[in-house]
């Protein structure tokens, strides 16, 4: 007795009547079993323009129900999806995408679906861009809102990422943005502080005329906070000031931020105060 299907010899235990092997009945009770009416020339000529044409065309031209179709390329481990480009044309499209990127790669061929040649042949190729490491975000967590985009994506340098690359990280990583993380700017700040709250001059801005705003960093924050201030926004101050702490170290907070804006942005930021201002100006009141 052998299986109709694969021609395996059964087994003698088996019932008497039994005409297919285990794994042939496990196939065709799960609809992957062997259509009859498939020949072995027939099977040839199925082979030959697999690929060049799709389940509709193939079942027109050689006159067999798509459902057969199927379960013939079930049977066989076959796919039936047509293949829409060329070897060729899918390794120029990717050589060229990886030298000049998606827009130019767009531009040059128009006709072709650019994300599906490079999600599903694009195996093993060097990517275009990096994973942002943990040390490469805990660096610009410590520059956000006190270093300009632009010096930020000098300093961590990577592979075609301009300044909106850390505008996207903030967007994508965080949901959040990074402008108040290291302090506040003045113009928030200034009523809950004393006269003599310190304040740097970052270029941290938006726009192209932006030159920077003063900004007050959480450890002087805490330090200067009125009496009358609530207790709650006495509270956050101070769980920002712990977090600067940890983001800059302990001791010296404030002046590892400053070295940090002096080395990355080339400048040392001015520091001034609501005091020193006013005595500056009476100051030269006197004079005249």
């Amino acid at each position: 007795m052998k299986c109709k299907t694969c021609g395996k010899s059964l087994s003698k235990k088996l019932h008497f009547n039994r005409e297919y092997c285990d794994e042939c009945q496990k196939r065709a009770r799960k609809g992957y079993y062997f259509p009859k009416m498939i020949t072995p020339e027939l099977e040839k000529k199925l082979l030959r323009h697999m690929g060049k044409l799709n389940r509709k065309q193939l079942s027109e031209r050689f006159k067999i129900s798509i459902p057969t179709l199927t379960r013939w390329s079930r049977y066989r481990g076959y796919t039936l999806a047509q293949q829409r480009y060329s070897k060729k044309l899918i390794k120029e499209v990717i050589s060229y995408y990886i030298k000049h990127g998606k827009i130019k790669t767009q531009k040059r061929y128009p006709e072709v679906k650019l994300r599906s040649i490079i999600e599903k042949h694009n195996k093993g190729v060097c990517p275009r861009q990096k994973r942002w490491t943990d040390s490469q975000i805990f660096e610009a967590v410590r520059m956000a809102g006190i270093v300009t985009l632009k010096k930020q994506a000098e300093y961590f340098n990577r592979p075609h990422a301009h300044a909106g690359s850390i505008t996207s990280l903030w967007n994508k990583r965080f949901n959040a943005k990074g402008s108040y993380i290291n302090g506040l700017p003045k113009a928030a700040i200034r009523g809950c502080v004393t006269w003599d709250m310190p304040y740097y001059k970052v270029k941290f801005g938006k726009g192209v005329k932006h030159s920077g705003y003063c900004m007050a960093f959480w450890k002087d924050i805490e330090k200067h906070l009125k009496p009358s201030v609530s207790d709650v926004i006495r509270r956050g101050v101070s769980a920002m000031a712990r977090f600067s702490e940890y983001l800059h170290g302990k001791e010296n907070t404030v002046k590892n931020i400053i070295e940090l804006i002096e080395e990355r942005e080339h400048e040392k930021p001015k520091r001034f105060s609501d005091k020193e201002r006013d005595n500056r100006y009476n100051k030269s009141k006197q004079n005249i």
